[in-house]
Parts: structure tokens; C-alpha cells; sequence
């Protein structure tokens, strides 16, 4: 029986992260008015190894605190590589995107915690009731969120694949944005891994706004 059960958690645990990585991609796609559905295919083989990355640093050779920061890039590879994304726009797609999920996903976790429904203990359960109701508010949340933005999304980045032979210039708003939203990605990461508490949910909301209100700007220049 326990390893029946094993086998079953490592299943539950691959598909709650494919659903996840789907959320997080579905999100960013609508954000930028990308069609999701004609990149199906693509976004498919991402979760899937983005799930698989998941797996093997949490559970196979147990360093949970590496994963957040390696699935970090590891969508900015996939999106270049097998959706043929720019590195730049890469990077400003899945950083606008993980941190969007990740805005949701804390905002989701702290309302189950203050309906009693969750406790701090099962953001760092792999497996377990409280730990796949985050992930499915979160990830049920984000589907919705994404499907009510898609009007209002960015339109000047052009839809992948980018003409890869044309050399990109990143001006110094851009740089400093970029460096922004990954310190707070990468200080959000490890506020939540070694502390208990809630107080980065408003920076990371805040930083968000800032990102969405900076490319909006950029949106209407174009």
C-alpha cells in the first residue's frame, strides 16, 4: 500500500504542477493578447517540463528552496526555445506572467488562511488537501483573470515566433525595470521559503502594478 500510495503522489504531484505551469502560461499569453490556444501544442510541452524540473529538485534530490528560482528560467528558456521567443521578450513575458501567478497564488493562499481553510504549513507540503486547494483556487483564478483580461492586454509585443536575426536594444528603463521585477521575484521566493509571513504579499502586489502600469505606458506609445 505505501508504495501504491507513493506512486500515487508523485501522479497528483506532476499534475497539479502541469496545471499550475498551464495557469501561469494561459496568463501570460492573455496578458500580452497572444493566442494561447494556436500555441497549444507548445505551451503543452512547457508545462510538462517545467513539471517534470518541479519534481526532480523537490522530490528527487529534495531542495525545494532551488525550484521557485530554476522554473523561473527555466520558462524564459522554453519560451525562447520551443516558442521561439526573443531572449527580451522572454524575459518580459515570463516575468510579467510568474509574477502574476505568483501575486495570485499568495492572495489565494491568504484568503483560505483567513478562512481558516489553509495553514502556512501546506505552501510547503508537496502533497496533501490544504496544499492542492491552494493550487487550484490559484490556478482557477488565473484562468479566470486571464480570460477577462485578453481585451485589455498589451499589444506591442509582436506575437511569437520573433524574427531572432534582428539585434534587440534594451534601453535603461527597460534594464532597471527588468532588474526590478526580478529582485522582488527573487526576494518574494525567499521571503516565502524561510519566513512565515504575509508581509510581502502588498511589495509584491505594489511591484506588479508598477510593471503593469510601466508597459501600459509603453503599450499606448506604440
Amino acid at each position: 500500500m505505501g508504495g501504491e500510495r507513493s506512486i500515487l503522489e508523485d501522479i497528483l504531484y506532476i499534475a497539479f504542477s502541469i496545471l499550475d505551469s498551464l495557469a501561469a502560461l494561459f496568463l501570460m499569453f492573455r496578458i500580452f493578447r497572444f493566442p494561447f490556444m494556436e500555441y497549444i501544442k507548445e505551451v503543452i510541452v512547457i508545462a510538462t517540463i517545467i513539471s517534470l524540473e518541479s519534481y526532480f529538485v523537490r522530490v528527487i534530490i529534495n531542495c525545494p528552496d532551488l525550484d521557485p528560482i530554476i522554473q523561473a528560467w527555466v520558462y524564459v528558456i522554453t519560451l525562447r526555445y520551443i516558442c521561439k521567443f526573443s531572449w527580451k521578450r522572454a524575459q518580459v513575458v515570463s516575468l510579467i506572467g510568474y509574477l502574476g501567478f505568483m501575486a495570485v497564488q499568495l492572495s489565494s493562499f491568504l484568503i483560505l488562511d483567513l478562512l481558516g481553510v489553509v495553514v502556512y504549513a501546506d505552501t510547503q507540503l508537496l502533497w496533501g488537501l490544504g496544499t492542492h486547494l491552494i493550487q487550484i483556487t490559484t490556478d482557477i483564478l488565473c484562468f479566470i483573470i486571464g480570460w477577462l483580461i485578453y481585451r485589455n492586454g498589451f499589444s506591442f509585443m509582436p506575437r511569437p515566433p520573433h524574427d531572432l536575426r534582428v539585434n534587440e536594444k534594451i534601453s535603461s528603463t527597460n534594464w532597471l525595470i527588468l532588474v526590478l521585477g526580478n529582485v522582488v521575484l527573487y526576494v518574494t521566493l525567499y521571503w516565502i521559503l524561510n519566513f512565515q509571513s504575509i508581509l510581502i504579499i502588498p511589495i509584491v502586489i505594489l511591484t506588479y502594478a508598477i510593471l503593469l502600469f510601466y508597459y501600459r505606458k509603453k503599450d499606448r506609445m506604440t
